[in-house]
C-alpha cells in the first residue's frame, strides 16, 4: 500500500513540476520530390500541411553511400510552409562554387554534403527530420530513388 502511494505521489508530483511531458507534436507538412533530369537537382516543395521551423529542422540523407547533413536555418527564411522549396544541387548546377542545399533560392549551412554527384543516376535517400531541443528527434519527410 505504501509503494502504491509513493507511486502515485511521483506521477502526480512529476505533471504538478511540468515534468508530464508537454511534447509537442511533429509537424506533419506535405512535400512533393521532383528530380530534374537536366541538373540531377532534387527539389523538395512544400505543398501543404504544417510548417515547420527551419532551424529546427534538417535535411539527413545518405547519397550513393555518402553522408548528406544540411542544417536548414542560416537564411532569411525561418519558418517554412507551403509554396517554399529546398533544392539539393551535388553537382553545383547553381554555380556556387561547391555543391549545396537551398532553401528558396538560399544556400543553407551544411556540415555534410557529397559532391560531384548527379542524383539523376545516383541511390539515394533523403529525411527531413525534426529535432526540437527538449524532446526526440522524428523523420517528418522521407523519400528516396
Amino acid at each position: 500500500m505504501v509503494a502504491i502511494t509513493v507511486i502515485l505521489a511521483a506521477v502526480i508530483a512529476s505533471f504538478v513540476l511540468g515534468l508530464g511531458g508537454n511534447n509537442e507534436p511533429a509537424p506533419q507538412p506535405t512535400i512533393e520530390s521532383s528530380l530534374d533530369n537536366s541538373t540531377g537537382n532534387v527539389t523538395l516543395s512544400v505543398t501543404g500541411g504544417d510548417a515547420f521551423e527551419a532551424g529546427v529542422v534538417t535535411l539527413e540523407g545518405e547519397i550513393d553511400g555518402e553522408t548528406l547533413e544540411a542544417e536548414l536555418d542560416g537564411t532569411s527564411t525561418s519558418e517554412i510552409s507551403a509554396g517554399d522549396d529546398i533544392v539539393i544541387d551535388l553537382d553545383d548546377s547553381a554555380g556556387t562554387g561547391s555543391p549545396s542545399v537551398f532553401v528558396n533560392g538560399e544556400p543553407v549551412g551544411a556540415t555534410s554534403i557529397p559532391s560531384n554527384t548527379d542524383l539523376s543516376t545516383a541511390d539515394w535517400e533523403l529525411e527531413l527530420v525534426w529535432n526540437p531541443a527538449d524532446q526526440n528527434s522524428q523523420i517528418i519527410y522521407s523519400d528516396s530513388s
